[in-house]
């Protein structure tokens, strides 16, 4: 689990950037862009959440295919890859996604796509040495998972009445 240091690190160059694209009025939609590119990786690299996705109960999330849209970049990616590609690759997919719907808008400005996507990388590279990370590991993107859905199995109406098994928490237990 991340600690409150650590995800305030990630948080305080987020919204210093969020407030400089405002301040100097370049608009709603590029504060969107620079916001989504930064937080797509973060998102991705989140402890815990690419399995909690994987669950039948977040079949039809948007989140779910954000992951899936993710996984096909990084499938490229092997266990003894340079850390150039795989920065490269955990790039190609928030900037890929937001490069179609720029040219969808016609609006907006380019450069707040990647320079929100560098900024994450900055701000992971600094936390990682200063605080010694065991957090946002992208562990996950080197293993296959059998329970991890490919996309004609989501589309599939026979896989939807397929029931998940319950899992007690421990409130419950209690």
């Amino acid at each position: 689990m991340m600690s409150r240091k650590v995800f305030a690190s990630y948080l305080m160059p987020l919204i210093l950037g969020m407030i400089l694209i405002d301040v100097f009025r370049f608009g709603f939609l590029n504060q969107l862009f620079f916001m989504l590119a930064f937080f797509w990786p973060f998102t991705m690299l989140y402890p815990g959440l690419h399995e909690k996705v994987q669950r039948i109960k977040y079949r039809f999330s948007t989140l779910r295919l954000f992951f899936l849209y993710n996984s096909i970049f990084m499938r490229f990616a092997k266990v003894d890859s340079s850390k150039g590609k795989i920065i490269f690759l955990r790039g190609c997919a928030p900037i890929s996604l937001l490069l179609i719907s720029y040219l969808t808008a016609q609006s907006g400005n380019i450069i707040f796509i990647f320079a929100g996507f560098c900024l994450f990388e900055i701000c992971h590279y600094f936390v990682q040495k200063i605080f010694k990370g065991s957090f946002l590991i992208p562990t996950q993107i080197f293993e296959t998972e059998t329970t991890q859905l490919e996309l004609g199995e989501i589309l599939n109406p026979k896989e939807w009445l397929k029931k998940e098994p319950e899992i007690k928490s421990d409130q419950e237990e209690n």
